[in-house]
C-alpha cells in the first residue's frame, strides 16, 4: 500500500523571511503554481492561509485555512480561491496607526494548529 503524500508537500514554495512588525518574524510561503499563501507567524508558532497585500497580511478565515492545508496543489490557480480569499479571519483586525499605516493585530484562535504539531505530523 503506497503511503499518501502529504498535502503540503504537493506545493512548488516561494519562501519570503519578513519582518513587518519589530521582532516578530514571519515566513510567507507561495505556491508558484497554485497562487496560494500562508503565513508562518515565528513569534507565535502558527501557520495559517493569507492574502498577500503590498505591506501587510491580510489572515482568511480558519474554515480556508483549514481545508487549504489538507487538500493538495491544485496544479493551478482556482478561481474559487479567489472567493476564499475574501473571507477574512475574525480575530485578524487592520488597525490605523498614528501615522496612518496599516498593522494585522490577531488574536490565535483555538482552532489554528501550532507550526510545531504541523512538522511533526509531516515527518
Amino acid at each position: 500500500m503506497e503511503a499518501k503524500p502529504d498535502p503540503w508537500n504537493t506545493h512548488e514554495w516561494y519562501n519570503r523571511r519578513l519582518e513587518i512588525q519589530p521582532g516578530k518574524p514571519q515566513m510567507q510561503r507561495y505556491c508558484i503554481r497554485c497562487g496560494r499563501n500562508f503565513v508562518d507567524d515565528l513569534w507565535c508558532d502558527e501557520r495559517y492561509a493569507a492574502h498577500a497585500a503590498i505591506f501587510h497580511f491580510e489572515r482568511l478565515a480558519d474554515e480556508v485555512t483549514a481545508r487549504w492545508l489538507i487538500e493538495p496543489c491544485p496544479g493551478t490557480h482556482l478561481p474559487s480561491d479567489d472567493d476564499d480569499r475574501k473571507l477574512l479571519n475574525d480575530a485578524s483586525r487592520i488597525e490605523q496607526s498614528v501615522n496612518g499605516s496599516r498593522s494585522i493585530s490577531a488574536e490565535r484562535p483555538s482552532s489554528v494548529t501550532p507550526i510545531s504539531a504541523l512538522r511533526r505530523r509531516s515527518g
